[in-house]
């Protein structure tokens, strides 16, 4: 009997999947769990809810996660290294840990599938500026699992400039300058931070400004353009931030900045606090509302 996705998750189906050669086994895991469009991850929301491509994988894979035999360990394994390592994944900030580790997934360990994902974007609406977006340098700890990612990006969404100069921006940049510098040593290229304007919520976005060399150290010659008002915007934010970043090393221990190394987790330290609205930024920066 020819495996057919249409015929849902029965045994003998899986029986079939299970006989094939792992070439072909694989080939027909690979177009039940693998989508062109990022996978969406919600927290609000079930992952098929905006993923259709690969819904019947989904089924598949929770039904291969209740399975306990030998059929059920094999196909999991390849179908979660599948689907976690050859999609590109949108997840919202505030899902990353039911990403990482899925209720009912069999998974105890949430670096088993940081170990798998390649690609994924951390996105943050700007309208969670609340007591929810207080957690949002604690939560991006949680990066520091994906321990063989090819293509981080935390991704903010919302209004203001495209290059981050309103006050919302700069508020979101402050809380997160630590964690951000940690996340830049740790991925090194691989990690990028990006602001895209407008947009659905739920979608992609195709247009965004790379705001990473804003962690770049200041050199001495922007130090002094800045002390006579021409430095460039970027010149300015390397100042901004390295200053924030100085201010926050001198409130936390330092031994909770680790010299991470891929294969490790860093899940110890709080790096970075909300400013709250009635706090002084440093006046660096001439903000717009």
């Amino acid at each position: 009997m020819a495996w057919n996705n249409a015929q849902g998750m029965g045994s003998y189906a899986l029986e079939d999947l299970y006989n094939l050669p792992e070439y072909n086994r694989k080939a027909i895991l690979r177009q039940l769990l693998v989508q062109a469009d990022p996978v969406i991850i919600h927290p609000l929301f079930e992952p098929d809810d905006f993923n259709p491509d690969v819904s019947s994988g989904l089924l598949l894979l929770q039904e291969l996660t209740r399975r306990t035999d030998k059929l059920g360990t094999i196909l999991g394994v390849e179908a979660k290294e599948i689907y976690y390592g050859e999609n590109e994944f949108l997840v919202w900030w505030d899902g990353l840990h039911a990403f990482m580790h899925p209720p009912g997934s069999g998974v105890n360990n949430s670096s088993e599938i940081g170990r798998m994902v390649r690609k994924i974007v951390v996105r943050y609406d700007m309208r969670d500026m609340d007591d929810k977006g207080s957690h949002l340098a604690t939560e991006l700890k949680r990066m520091f699992e994906l321990t063989r990612a090819e293509h981080v990006a935390i991704e903010l969404l919302g209004s203001g400039t495209v290059e981050g100069s309103d006050f919302a921006t700069q508020a979101v940049i402050q809380g997160i300058a630590a964690i951000v510098g940690a996340l830049i040593r740790y991925f090194g290229d691989a990690f990028t931070i990006r602001k895209a304007l407008g947009g659905w919520v739920l979608l992609g976005t195709e247009s965004f400004s790379c705001f990473r060399s804003y962690w770049d150290s200041p050199s001495e010659s922007a130090r002094e353009r800045a002390s006579r008002s021409e430095a460039s915007f970027e010149e300015l934010m390397q100042i901004q931030v390295n200053r924030w970043i100085g201010e926050h090393s001198m409130t936390e221990p330092r031994s909770q900045f680790l010299d991470h190394g891929r294969g490790q987790t860093f899940l110890t330290a709080d790096l970075g606090r909300w400013p709250a609205w009635s706090q002084n930024i440093s006046p660096v920066l001439p903000f717009k509302q």
